[in-house]
């Protein structure tokens, strides 16, 4: 590869068009689901942190 050449996740990244089944390009999103379902699990488990008090 070519300093020119960018990686799939690169090109992802800058909005350029990419191969969404490359194994590169995927890990983004899953640690994405991973950390918002993380989020949720524990607010299920502590909802006195997520509650807003005025």
């Amino acid at each position: 590869m070519s300093l020119l050449e960018h990686t799939e996740r690169q090109k992802m990244l800058a909005g350029e068009p990419y191969d969404p089944l490359n194994p590169e390009a995927r890990g983004g999103p899953r640690a994405t689901r991973d950390l918002c379902q993380a989020l949720t699990h524990s607010r299920n488990r502590y909802p006195a942190f997520t509650t807003v008090r005025m």
